[in-house]
C-alpha cells in the first residue's frame, strides 16, 4: 500500500503542471477514492444439539429396592443398591426401540423383556411357568426422550398375592442365572384352598403350607372363549399328564385375559 500511494501522488504533481500551462492558478486534480473492499459476512448460529438413543439409559445387573408406587410408575430413577444386599428387582436387559415398530411400546419391550426371563433365572421356559417371576419394564423420563432416549430397561421381579393385592419378595442375593435349572419352593406357585370351600382359595409361594403345587401348564387352542364347561372339559382332557388321576386344581384365563391373547391354563397336583 506505501508503494501504490507514492505513484499516486506523483501522478497528481505531473498533471497539476500540465494543468497549470493551460489554466494557471486553477487547483490540481485530486485523486478519486479508492473503493471500500467488505470481507465476508460471519453468521455465528447455534450448534444443532446431538440428540443420544441412550440418555440417561440404566445399567445391566443393576439391582434395586422399589415400592409398590416405584412399580407402578412408567419410569424409574431409583439409585441402585449392592446386589448382595436386600432387594426386589434386577435389570436383566437394556434395549431400543426401533425407529418405527408395528406394536406399541408395551406390547414391544413386554415381549422382549419376557424373552429374557429364561436365561436370567436359569430354568426351562416350562419350569418358568410354574414360579412367580415376572418381567416388569420402565422407559426414559421426559427429559431423557427429548435429549433423544428410546431406550427399555427390563427388571426381572417376583410377584406374591399379599391377600390384599400383589406384592413382590426379594430376589435371591446372587448373579445371573439365579438357579440351576430347579427352583426352590419359596418361588414356586401353591394353592392353600380356604377351609371348608371347593372353590375359594389363595396362592401362595410353595414355603407356606398349601394343598396343590403347580404341576405344568399347557397353551389352550382356538380365539374364542370356550366358557366353563368347555374349559372343564379341556382341563380334565389335559390336566392329568401331569397330575395324574387325583383330584386338581387348575387356574385359567378369564375372558378378557383370553381376549387379549392370554391362554395359558395351569394344573396343580394335590399335595396332602
Amino acid at each position: 500500500m506505501a508503494v501504490r500511494h507514492l505513484r499516486i501522488l506523483a501522478v497528481a504533481a505531473l498533471s497539476g503542471s500540465l494543468f497549470g500551462l493551460a489554466a494557471c492558478g486553477a487547483d490540481p486534480a485530486t485523486p478519486k477514492p479508492e473503493p471500500a473492499v467488505m470481507g465476508p459476512a460471519v453468521i455465528h448460529a447455534e450448534p444443532t444439539p446431538t440428540l443420544s438413543p441412550r440418555a440417561g439409559a440404566p445399567t445391566m445387573g443393576a439391582c434395586y429396592r422399589l415400592s409398590a408406587a416405584d412399580l407402578a410408575a412408567s419410569t424409574n430413577a431409583s439409585s441402585p443398591v449392592p446386589c448382595t444386599d436386600p432387594h426386589n428387582t434386577m435389570t436383566i436387559r437394556v434395549g431400543l426401540f426401533p425407529t418405527t415398530m408395528k406394536l406399541t411400546e408395551p406390547e414391544y419391550a413386554q415381549r422382549l423383556c419376557a424373552r429374557r426371563l429364561p436365561k436370567t433365572t436359569g430354568l426351562t421356559q416350562a419350569a418358568l411357568a410354574g414360579t412367580i417371576f415376572a418381567a416388569h419394564w420402565f422407559g426414559p423420563n421426559a427429559d431423557q426422550r427429548a435429549a433423544g432416549a428410546r431406550w427399555f430397561r427390563c427388571d426381572i421381579v417376583a410377584k406374591v398375592d399379599t391377600g390384599t393385592g400383589t406384592g413382590t419378595k426379594p430376589l435371591p442375593r446372587t448373579a445371573a442365572p439365579l438357579f440351576n435349572g430347579e427352583a426352590p419352593g419359596g418361588y414356586v406357585r401353591c394353592v392353600r384352598r380356604t377351609k371348608g370351600s371347593t372353590t375359594d382359595a389363595r396362592y401362595v409361594t410353595c414355603d407356606k403350607p398349601h394343598d396343590y403345587r403347580w404341576a405344568g401348564s399347557f397353551q389352550a387352542a382356538g380365539t374364542r372363549y370356550p366358557g366353563a364347561d368347555g374349559l372343564r372339559e379341556l382341563v380334565e382332557e389335559r390336566c392329568p399328564r401331569y397330575v395324574g388321576r387325583s383330584a386338581f386344581w387348575f387356574t385359567h384365563p378369564v375372558r378378557a385375559s383370553w381376549r387379549n391373547g392370554d391362554r395359558t391354563v395351569h394344573c396343580y397336583r394335590p399335595t396332602s
